[in-house]
């Protein structure tokens, strides 16, 4: 009798143990997806440093934005990410093939978090024509940051007006500095040239700093640029502004596109700075990412260099900023019989 129940208690507490056992066997599987996640690893993102590949030369619109924002972004990802152990920006610039190794770099990355970059929306221009393997609709958009108008100047000793240039235009073909070839720049001076039936010559640089150059010795006659990037050179009086692509411009003598019967062309025409990552970043990465930059852009610190460096962000998010790189997509398509002319 003793030792049946022995073995009765004994069969009770097994029992007792397996249902314990089960019930946190339940438990860990449950929580394994929340534990396991990029963010809730063992190593919390960030724990190393992220870098960020622009495809210019430093110097370029494309260069000082994310150097001038690596220390707000890195405080903002610590913030939402207490203990978090990485996280410092690094800037790599890579400006092989016209930026398109930069871009490709940013795709084939892993999907981690720690290779992000920006993208000049003039790279749509590859793709439509079918010059690069990239979808540029799989990369995960972080934000678009600003749109840089574009403007035509001319040394100080050059032409006195944009009537000049045309007449010029008329004896002999203009010399346009446009800098990197199939870029920006260079697609806001095939746009202007169609737009307008002048006779052109564009000369390809590899910098923006190159492109002045050549404006400011005569090499060209113009040359077309971000005006946030040369916002020195203006107020310096080392060039002048003949034409800006949209209305709004306080430059004495200088006419726009929308008075020469141009009114949309200056959006398009517009360098999209847009902050990118690869396809298929995580969410909860890419919410943290969205989230610093949203507390840089907000920083009364960063806003003072903003001013002070001349440059004005309109910034806007994910889906959103999405939304906007595939109207210019379905711009740039339409453009493909153009372009072609100029960018064989």
């Amino acid at each position: 009798m003793k030792q049946r129940n022995v073995g009765l208690i004994q069969k009770l507490c097994f029992d007792k143990l397996c249902r314990r056992l089960g019930i946190a066997i339940a438990v860990f599987w449950g929580l394994f997806p929340f534990f396991s996640s990029p963010v809730f690893a063992k190593d919390t993102y960030p724990s190393q440093r992220i870098t960020w590949i622009s495809h210019t030369k430093p110097g370029s619109g494309y260069d000082i934005i994310p150097r001038a924002m690596a220390p707000y972004l890195t405080k903002y990802l610590r913030e939402q990410v207490p203990g978090a152990k990485g996280g410092d920006i690094v800037v790599k610039n890579e400006t092989a093939a016209a930026g398109i190794k930069a871009y490709t770099m940013i795709y084939r990355a892993e999907p981690d978090g720690y290779t992000i970059g920006g993208i000049d929306i003039s790279f749509i221009t590859d793709m439509v024509m079918g010059k690069v393997d990239l979808d540029i609709t799989k990369y995960t958009y972080l934000a678009r940051l600003d749109a840089s108008r574009k403007v035509i100047v001319t040394g100080k000793n050059g032409f006195k007006s944009w009537r000049e240039a045309m007449d010029a235009a008329k004896v002999a073909p203009l010399k346009v500095a446009v800098g990197q070839f199939g870029r920006a720049n260079h697609i806001a001076g095939i746009l202007l040239k169609e737009a307008l039936g002048f006779n052109a010559k564009f000369i390809a640089t590899s910098s923006t700093a190159e492109n002045m150059a050549m404006v400011i010795r005569g090499d060209a006659q113009v040359g077309v640029a971000s005006e946030d990037s040369i916002a020195n050179l203006i107020a310096a009086k080392e060039v002048r502004v003949l034409l800006t692509y949209d209305e709004s411009h306080d430059y004495p003598g200088a006419v726009s596109l929308p008075a020469l019967g141009h009114p949309q062309l200056g959006a398009y025409a517009a360098g999209q700075r847009f902050a990118i990552g690869p396809p298929g970043l995580p969410p909860e990465i890419t919410q943290l990412l969205i989230n610093a930059l949203k507390k840089t852009m907000a920083d009364s610190e960063f806003q003072a260099w903003a001013k002070k460096a001349k440059f004005s962000f309109d910034p806007i998010y994910g889906e959103e900023a999405f939304k906007l790189a595939k109207d210019y997509i379905k711009f740039y398509e339409g453009m493909v019989p153009t372009l072609q002319k100029y960018l064989k």
